[in-house]
């Protein structure tokens, strides 16, 4: 299974923001926006052994967002199904029937960030004297870059101080500093649409029926 949508370099998935064809890239509120039209793109026979060094890919390509692939780890759904019935003929012709149904479905399709925000990252950079005056990270931050007013150090790495830190998406990301691009990400939020959710269903069923008299 592949993904369900192309992606650059191979395509382009864009956002219209408003309706106006001379300038479908600019922002509701009036500010500007940046058309990524011409595209450049990569020759039939680029490849890892035979790179095309003619397509810059930073401030181009990037951030890459709003693929949703499915996980490779992903199953099968199934799903149960069970009842059971107890029937009664009581006085005047009357049938009563007392049901319980029921099913549950297992590994349908979910969807959820591959590349959410990494709250103790978040949460670290918010420690005194991290970043510079008036910047701070909390909710809804995770494509903004933070500007380090001393060395910091994350998983094993330290960034030293002046240093311009791409988000808080780590999970598809190899770095937090993206090849000295000014503005954005590796990656904004990318979905997996995963066999992770489930289903149920209950219900009681209570009917009476009178046989009419023959």
């Amino acid at each position: 299974m592949g993904v369900d949508e192309p992606q650059p370099p191979y395509a382009l998935s864009d956002t219209v923001y408003n309706g106006l064809f001379a300038a479908p890239y600019d922002l509701a509120n009036g500010t500007p926006g940046v058309t990524p039209y011409p595209l450049t793109f990569p020759p039939l026979n680029a490849k890892a052994a035979n790179p095309n060094t003619g397509v810059i890919f930073n401030n181009l390509y990037n951030p890459q967002s709003g693929m949703t692939a499915p996980p490779p780890w992903n199953t099968y759904p199934y799903t149960e199904n069970y009842f059971f019935s107890i029937e009664r003929q009581l006085p005047a012709q009357t049938m009563l029937s007392i049901s319980y149904v029921g099913n549950e479905a297992h590994h349908l399709l979910g969807v959820y960030s591959a590349n959410p925000g990494n709250p103790a990252l978040c949460l670290a950079l918010n420690q005194p004297g991290v970043l510079t005056a008036g910047e701070s990270c909390g909710p809804g931050d995770e494509n903004n870059t933070f500007n380090l007013a001393e060395p910091f150090a994350f998983n094993g790495v330290t960034y030293p101080a002046g240093t311009v830190l791409q988000g808080t998406r780590i999970g598809l990301n190899t770095s937090l500093v993206n090849n000295n691009v000014q503005s954005g990400n590796f990656y904004g939020n990318n979905d997996y649409e995963a066999s992770i959710a489930n289903s149920n269903y209950n219900a009681l069923q209570i009917s009476a029926r009178v046989r009419p008299s023959v």
